[in-house]
């Protein structure tokens, strides 16, 4: 059986609590194969005001997808997904 997680918020969501590596460490340590994290994008604000690209912290996504690659790789598939929300 192949297990994979593909629905997963890291701290840049705003009900995520852990860092992309954190998760990754876990799903390894759990079995998993495959996951995806899938960090909020809500595409309005608290205001009802239409959120843009420049919105969401695409840096601070890059960079932590690129640091558990980098540490993970042959050992566990991440992938990069948003959750569109609102």
């Amino acid at each position: 059986m192949y297990y994979t997680d593909y629905h997963n918020h890291s701290i840049i969501s705003f009900d995520g609590q852990v860092h992309l590596r954190t998760m990754a460490e876990h799903m390894l340590k759990a079995g998993m194969q495959e996951m995806c994290l899938t960090d909020h994008f809500d595409l309005f604000d608290a205001d009802a005001r239409r959120c843009t690209a420049s919105d969401w912290d695409w840096n601070a996504a890059i960079r932590q997808y690129d640091h558990a690659l980098s540490l993970f790789e042959g050992k566990l598939t991440i992938r990069l997904g948003l959750e569109f929300g609102m």
